[in-house]
């Protein structure tokens, strides 16, 4: 009977502390800044928009990130830079890092040097979201041309590996989920997640098509020095 009751007791504290933790991550979720992927590749809802005009032009400004030439490899990179390397697509190429999202001539600038790590979303040494976004073309050929660096994330699959080279560290991920969201969905564009994991968006199906939004979901399985 004591050993019931014991039973018992644990499983109220497990079902009162597994609540408690969903209210907090679902009021988070919530309460945290969301953007809307119609009118523009990704546009603000008022509560971005309302910090951007508390902080003036700074959030149209392009991340002072380093133009690297091509043919990087894990030993030519600057050691305390921010790339994304994605084997199966062969892609290597810098993250350019907090670019907001709602200013085109920001995001298409800033495509110019490498892949756009999402303003407002987590960065690699966090336990979050860390959101990427980038162009995607119809014709492959002209990847390199339109700086269209999301044009091939239509041939992951899950297992692929995503890796982040972040400050020292290299971050390894596994793609876990893929799939599409309507221009108008609301959610997908967040740093908030219990888990460390990256997502990428870009256009399309088909490939390069505003009709839609591409997305494909990793979860990180290791962290090392390099």
């Amino acid at each position: 009977m004591k050993f019931l009751k014991l039973i018992l007791k644990f499983g109220v504290v497990f079902i009162l502390v597994f609540a408690t933790y969903t209210f907090l991550y679902q009021y988070q979720v919530s309460s945290s800044p969301q953007v809307e992927l119609e009118k523009t590749f990704i546009p603000s809802d008022k509560e971005i928009s309302k910090t951007a005009n508390e902080n003036g032009d700074k959030y149209r400004e392009v991340p002072d990130t380093p133009v690297v030439s091509s043919g990087l490899t894990e030993e030519n990179i600057d050691k305390n830079g921010f790339y994304i390397r994605i084997d199966r697509i062969n892609l290597f190429k810098p993250a350019v890092k907090n670019v907001d999202p709602r200013y085109k001539d920001v995001y298409t600038q800033s495509w110019e040097i490498g892949v756009s790590h999402g303003k407002f979303t987590a960065l690699p040494d966090q336990i979050g979201n860390v959101y990427f976004f980038a162009h995607a073309v119809s014709d492959a050929s002209r990847m390199e041309a339109e700086n269209a660096w999301g044009t091939r994330f239509d041939e992951l699959t899950e297992n692929d590996e995503i890796i982040l080279y972040y400050e020292g560290k290299k971050y390894t991920y596994q793609v876990s989920r893929i799939y599409t969201v309507s221009p108008t969905a609301t959610g997908v564009y967040t740093g908030v997640s219990p888990v460390a994991k990256v997502t990428l968006q870009t256009c399309g199906p088909p490939r390069g098509s505003l009709a839609s939004r591409y997305m494909v979901e990793a979860l990180q399985v290791s962290v090392s020095d390099f």
